[in-house]
């Protein structure tokens, strides 16, 4: 039974690597909302607040990779990794952080924050896209350039950039490296003939690029929408 069992879940394993690796994620965000009550409403409103970007993997397929099944561009997958990577952002960073997070609920300071920041972000890097560069290669440039753009116009909170960085980049890439060392197909959904032929122990440098700045630059982004203060 035990091997059956087993087998049934290597074969999902196989068959589904980006849905289980989703899934996993989305455990451990289960697992830091429990652990951190006291943020719990901030947690996941980063989560809900990332998903509109899983919309973004339609210029991902098939140049960047293929992580679906068929000719399927959108999945449940793509919604799942969106809603727990904007939550595990700020579970790590706040596990970490030995100050007190406070943050307000503006709506029209957050609509006109939010979709500003997102919309603008979106069709820069879509204009990068269109005139050649690489996608993933487009995004961390725009991600980069948001950061320096928050950081002349509101130099606080330097701090949460550097913190989710370092634990989201470590984070990520150590899930991802046990994901392809479970599974022999997952590697396999990346196009290496787009990707610039740099690993770090197996792991494309774009993934590692993007963990890094997408761990700096949400917590940056959040922290400017709800107004987030550190207090000591």
């Amino acid at each position: 039974m035990i091997q059956s069992l087993y087998s049934h879940l290597m074969s999902i394993l196989e068959s589904q690597p980006y849905l289980v690796n989703s899934l996993i994620l989305l455990l451990i965000c289960a697992v830091g909302v429990v652990m951190l009550q006291s943020h719990r409403r901030l947690i996941i409103l980063s989560s809900l607040l990332s998903i509109p970007f899983c919309f973004y993997e339609f210029v991902f397929i098939p140049e960047y990779w293929t992580p679906h099944q068929g000719n399927q561009l959108l999945g449940l997958a793509d919604f799942v990794f969106s809603f727990a990577t904007g939550g595990i952002t700020w579970i790590l960073v706040l596990f970490s952080l030995k100050q007190e997070v406070t943050y307000s609920w503006k709506p029209r300071l957050f609509c006109r924050r939010y979709l500003g920041g997102s919309i603008s972000g979106v069709i820069f890097s879509l204009c990068l896209w269109y005139m050649g560069l690489n996608i993933m290669i487009a995004v961390v440039l725009i991600i980069i350039a948001g950061l320096i753009v928050l950081a002349l116009r509101f130099p606080r909170l330097q701090k949460l950039s550097l913190y989710g960085a370092l634990s989201f980049g470590i984070f990520y890439f150590v899930i991802l490296k046990l994901m392809f060392l479970s599974s022999s197909v997952f590697p396999l959904h990346w196009n290496h003939n787009n990707l610039s032929g740099l690993f770090l122990w197996g792991v494309p440098l774009e993934e590692i690029l993007w963990a890094l700045g997408f761990g700096s630059i949400w917590l940056r982004f959040m922290a400017y929408v709800f107004d987030v203060k550190l207090k000591s």
